[in-house]
């Protein structure tokens, strides 16, 4: 599903349904730790979790490079990570 450049709607419910198998209960947990990320920023850090670079995430997400590293910044913010805390490793241990 990845390999397309641009994932429509369903593609999306597919991907994640794909990756909830992989990483069981890693968006609930996400989403229950942290209610306030939207579900654009739940699909982020499922890329970020499959490490997908940035310059893929935003092939993939159909925006730019400045887009993504702004949308990281807004989790980092609502997870309350600080400016030296990796949000990779950060959404790893989730």
């Amino acid at each position: 599903i990845l390999k397309t450049h641009s994932i429509d709607h369903h593609n999306w419910e597919n991907f994640m349904s794909y990756f909830n198998e992989v990483y069981l209960g890693f968006l609930d947990r996400l989403s229950e730790s942290y209610p306030n990320i939207t579900s654009t920023e739940l699909r982020l850090c499922a890329l970020i979790r499959l490490r997908i670079p940035v310059n893929e995430i935003s092939i993939i997400l159909g925006i730019s490079q400045q887009s993504v590293h702004k949308s990281r910044y807004r989790i980092r913010k609502k997870v309350k990570l600080n400016s030296e805390d990796d949000l990779d490793k950060f959404i790893s241990s989730i």
